[in-house]
């Protein structure tokens, strides 16, 4: 939770996590509220989660991501896929945003 993922700069980033076929159930982006150096003003106004199937979009949900720090996002997808990917929008800093931790959870 003190280490965090960061975008080189500019309108926005996109991270993608990709794993087994599975049932995804819930996926988690966890702010990087408790990086020693960046906890504010490093983050994002909106985030686009998206779940994909051999490449398909099958689920997407745009949260939008209020203050600095973020606030924690968690959406249920429930659907079968292979792929998460976390399309970052609205940087708060020019040159950099980020997260702690990604948690995709799933059956199957």
């Amino acid at each position: 939770m003190t280490t965090s993922w960061f975008s080189a700069g500019g309108t926005g980033s996109t991270f993608t996590w990709t794993g087994p076929l599975a049932t995804i159930t819930e996926v988690d982006a966890i702010s990087n509220r408790n990086h020693p150096q960046f906890p504010t003003g490093f983050g994002f106004g909106q985030v686009i989660v998206r779940v994909l199937r051999a490449g398909s979009v099958v689920f997407q949900q745009t949260v939008g991501l209020p203050g600095t720090p973020d606030p924690d996002v968690t959406v249920f997808p429930n659907v079968a896929g292979d792929t998460v990917t976390l399309q970052f929008l609205q940087p708060e800093a020019p040159d950099c945003g980020g997260f702690a931790e990604l948690r995709v959870k799933g059956t199957g």
